[in-house]
């Protein structure tokens, strides 16, 4: 069991984004869409996340509930490789005392480089191709905006079904929860939210929306709930990062996309709409979407070298269960 709080971490809340913003505002090169706040805030059931300024950097730890493990993930703050190596060795000196796989999740390709050069360092690198994310250019996704077959469908859902816009709120929390039971959860079975719970997940994320640097839109149809789209930005790209709708209405995607890029993306250079978690009408969606660019998540796991004193789980005493936490 590590007691974090004894290392001087603090357990992520959605009340501490005032302390995440500035190291974000500190990196000019965009981040996976699991590292946005919104994410790990929305996620923090399934996936714990803990936190310490460690000189220019956060670095934060998460006990990732589903794989049963400890994860580091990348520092957030500026990447110069002086300064990166200066906090990993800091990192060292707590991996030494905890007795664990040093296991580095959700990295960037902009950011493998620097990782790999760190010294004396050698690292097992994977890629799941499922949790990558698509990427477009602003532009592009604006063009897609502007296809006739887009422009119609969007100008179709309002003359047809005359939607109520409402700006997305936390009150409309348990309300979006039970859109998603009726909606999402009808024609899935719990076994296939592997990392978690999507009614959980998405309801914690509107319930946090005016905390987490968020904003989003609720869709009405004669006072009705259809659909709901929650929307960040940071680091110059703009992820939608959480979307539901009521299937059978023509244009709700359209009408989503335009409204949420108007109003709360315009700005960004980039367009995440994160991973198709291999499922295949999903994946066909995002690709048809607009040109796109597969941004991969690496996981790096050091390797020990011969003679290094062996990380096995058990040493430390931590369980494969959340008793870890």
């Amino acid at each position: 069991m590590i007691e974090f709080e004894r290392y001087g971490f603090v357990k992520l809340t959605s009340d501490v984004f005032s302390s995440f913003i500035q190291y974000y505002n500190k990196m000019k090169t965009p981040l996976p869409s699991s590292l946005h706040f919104t994410s790990i805030n929305a996620w923090s059931h399934t996936v714990v996340t803990y936190y310490k300024p460690i000189g220019e950097h956060l670095v934060c730890f998460q006990w990732d509930a589903p794989e049963k493990r400890w994860v580091l993930i990348p520092f957030l703050g500026v990447y110069e490789q002086e300064k990166i190596n200066a906090v990993m060795k800091e990192v060292l000196l707590l991996y030494e005392q905890w007795h664990i796989p040093l296991v580095l999740t959700d990295v960037a390709e902009w950011m493998r480089p620097f990782y790999e050069a760190i010294p004396f360092f050698n690292w097992e690198v994977t890629c799941d191709r499922d949790l990558s994310d698509y990427v477009y250019t602003a532009e592009d996704f604006c063009a897609s905006l502007n296809e006739q077959k887009v422009r119609y469908d969007y100008r179709y859902f309002i003359r047809k079904y005359n939607p109520v816009l409402e700006i997305m709120r936390p009150e409309y929390a348990a309300e979006c929860a039970a859109f998603i039971h009726e909606n999402w959860c009808i024609e899935h079975n719990c076994e296939e939210c592997v990392y978690g719970c999507t009614v959980v997940t998405e309801e914690t994320a509107v319930a946090c929306v005016d905390k987490t640097g968020a904003n989003g839109i609720v869709v009405r149809i004669d006072g009705k709930m259809i659909a709901f789209c929650i929307v960040n930005a940071c680091c110059g790209q703009g992820v939608f990062q959480f979307k539901k709708t009521q299937r059978g209405f023509r244009g709700i995607n359209e009408y989503l996309h335009k409204e949420c890029y108007d109003r709360f993306l315009s700005g960004v250079n980039q367009i995440n709409y994160t991973e198709d978690m291999g499922q295949e009408g999903l994946r066909k969606y995002k690709c048809k979407l607009a040109p796109y660019t597969l941004y991969p998540r690496y996981e790096m796991r050091k390797i020990e070298e011969a003679g290094e004193e062996k990380n096995e789980t058990k040493s430390s005493g931590i369980t494969d269960d959340n008793s870890g936490i």
